[in-house]
């Protein structure tokens, strides 16, 4: 058995934010244009930040000098993140200074990119939520969707699927409406590389296939293009479609060598070698191996290093070369164990247990089996812990020592079935994602044509005014004609009015249906589940009967219909949740969903069935409400929100 690393190597992703400054005399414009033309050519020689920072140095405090500081970032945030993060700061107060409010929203988004870099997640979304609330307010929107993206790259990393899936969506329909076919194409490829980490590869397929040909109609940045091409090679690996895998690398490959991106092509060459690993063509995988390692030592990629070496170590112990294997691994497990890196050294050990087991070293397979044991019980590996319980059984068994291989053996066996049963849940899973994003798709294609419909009638209603316009100019001199205009204006005035009073109706009366339908729908579940639990206590099929208990009781939780109530709630009763905020801002969420029901002046029993609780739970809840509020025993809570 072997293990072949197939490491996904992430191209740290500049977004390119183009700042649209106003320059309001030709000298400036003369300057901005004389400094770019600088920048280009310090680019080409080594000393482009000592020539940027001696340019920076010698100008007046203006749009240029903040052009400036953006190269300065970009120059250096990629290889030394603190030093990037230095200059975006430096932007960040020239802008506030000179009042530069694009200058000033890109600066904050460049704070958030180098924390990011500097693995500061926590400070980096919060720049960049900082950024996508100035460009929202600005209705800068092209700028606003790179900060989306960035927010889901997030959301990506630490394993918060479902928010990163709404972020990279909601920006990649802005660069499509935007007709930015480049990030749009990019956004739906992010959107299978989610997929992907999601394992729910035939999602990630359909995505990144599309991606590509999105990108087909673009020309600018092809290693863009290349970056998909190597994400379905990678993904068609893990499928065990090897041809089709080796179809795409090769594909990413040669746009690499096309564009002299040495460093990616060490990467797909990596992956490359996987694929011969995998389908066990040692003979052409050591060949792709060694022309990654040449590479890859050329630029000093030590991790890339690692993992090529781990599998030419794997390679040598398949063709029975187990002292060449056990160097080759070693010296993996030692470059992997000085960055801590644990999934890889316990790939590394794996490795050199079979070698040790093969080669019948059991004091080194017994070392490897207690270092491999506390690590995967550290980071919670089932899937690798099982291989160190293998390990264990063939050592008990080398020794004679039956009864605790016997022992060994069977935890093995136990751990495998537990992996299968989480592999059968994650199919289950899969199939309800592909459902939920099928009907999330339809959505969006609804979403789309009511958007096309209000463009159409924005586009009429321009075209109307126009023409008003004209016909008013044409006879400006007959004041009948004048007064005829105004009152048909007033009458179209008077008809917006009666339409915004009936869509509030409207809204009204979906607020209170929903609400009551929460209250139904958690009532009739709760009823549901006491009696499958009657019957669960008769039954010996009581894990099914179980399982339909779990679900109910996560769609009573179901946060999601508590946001649509929110959103009901917020267009019929505007500056509610705000106003209660701002007076008092002690109250919590629990609080605040209570005071909204109040409003809408629910009888307790009615709320207990929407929060899940019982009607004296309700009682104490309005109880402790009215403590935080500091409420006399005089004052009604009731008369207090409906107010508000």
């Amino acid at each position: 058995m072997k293990t072949a690393n197939h490491y996904n190597h992430v191209r740290s992703s500049r977004q390119f934010i183009i700042t649209t400054y106003k320059v309001d005399n030709f000298f400036s414009v003369l300057f901005l244009t004389f400094i770019l033309i600088s920048s280009y050519s310090f680019s080409q020689q080594s000393k482009k930040q000592d020539s940027l920072i001696n340019v920076y140095n010698n100008l007046d405090d203006g749009i240029p000098k903040v052009k400036i500081l953006e190269e300065l970032f970009y120059a250096n945030v990629y290889n030394d993140p603190s030093e990037g993060e230095k200059y975006a700061r430096l932007g960040k107060a020239l802008t506030q200074k000179i009042d530069n409010k694009e200058g000033y929203g890109v600066a904050i988004y460049h704070l958030g990119v180098s924390k990011q870099l500097q693995t500061q997640l926590d400070s980096a979304l919060n720049y960049y939520e900082e950024a996508s609330t100035f460009f929202k307010k600005y209705d800068d929107m092209p700028h606003y969707a790179s900060v989306v993206s960035a927010i889901s790259d997030i959301e990506r990393r630490r394993g918060n699927f479902d928010s990163a899936i709404k972020y990279i969506i909601e920006a990649y329909e802005i660069h499509k409406n935007v007709k930015d076919q480049l990030r749009y194409g990019i956004g739906v490829g992010n959107l299978g590389g989610i997929y992907n980490d999601m394992g729910n590869k035939k999602l990630a397929i359909e995505k990144s296939i599309e991606a590509l040909k999105i990108l087909d109609t673009v020309k600018q940045e092809p290693w863009r293009k290349a970056d998909l091409l190597r994400q379905v090679g990678q993904i068609e690996l893990s499928r065990e479609n090897f041809d089709e895998s080796l179809k795409y690398l090769n594909r990413a490959l040669k746009v690499y060598q096309d564009t002299n991106d040495n460093i990616w092509q060490a990467y797909t060459l990596t992956d490359i070698g996987n694929n011969y690993l995998d389908s066990k063509n040692y003979d052409d995988a050591e060949t792709t191996y060694n022309k990654a390692l040449k590479i890859s030592e050329e630029f000093n990629l030590n991790d890339t290093r690692a993992n090529i070496n781990n599998n030419l170590g794997v390679i040598n112990y398949e063709k029975g070369n187990y002292n060449n294997a056990r160097l080759l691994i070693k010296d993996a497990l030692d470059y992997n164990t000085s960055i801590s890196l644990s999934t890889s050294i316990l790939d590394n050990l794996i490795a050199l247990g079979r070698i040790e087991l093969k080669t019948k070293n059991y004091e080194a397979l017994n070392s490897i089996i207690n270092r491999g044991m506390k690590l995967s019980d550290s980071i919670n590996q089932m899937n690798i812990k099982k291989e160190f319980h293998f390990f264990k059984s063939k050592f008990h068994e080398g020794k004679g020592q039956y009864k605790q291989a016997l022992a060994e053996n069977n935890i093995y066996i136990q751990l495998q079935d537990s992996i299968q049963n989480v592999n059968n849940e994650k199919q289950i899973d899969e199939l309800k994602i592909s459902f939920e994003t099928e009907q999330k798709e339809k959505e969006l294609i609804i979403k789309e044509k009511e958007i096309t419909l209000l463009e159409e009638r924005k586009q009429k209603a321009e075209n109307e005014r126009l023409f008003f316009i004209i016909t008013a100019l044409g006879i400006l001199a007959f004041a009948i004609a004048v007064i005829y205009g105004l009152r048909q204006k007033m009458k179209r005035n008077k008809t917006e009015r009666e339409k915004l009073d009936i869509d509030l109706e409207f809204k009204e009366k979906q607020l209170t249906t929903h609400a009551l339908h929460l209250a139904h729908k958690n009532e009739v579940l709760l009823d549901l589940k006491q009696q499958l639990k009657g019957l669960k206590a008769d039954n010996n099929n009581s894990r099914s009967f179980q399982n339909i208990i779990n679900n109910i009781n996560l769609d009573i939780s179901n946060d999601n219909n508590w946001e649509q109530f929110k959103s009901y709630f917020e267009d019929v009763h505007k500056d509610f949740n705000t106003k209660i905020m701002t007076t008092y801002p002690d109250v919590s969420n629990n609080d605040l969903r209570l005071m909204s029901l109040l409003k809408m002046n629910l009888s307790s029993k009615e709320i207990a069935n929407i929060l899940n609780i019982s009607v004296e739970g309700v009682k104490k809840a309005r109880y402790r409400l009215r403590k935080k509020l500091n409420l006399s025993t005089e004052e009604s809570l009731q008369e207090l929100v409906l107010a508000m």
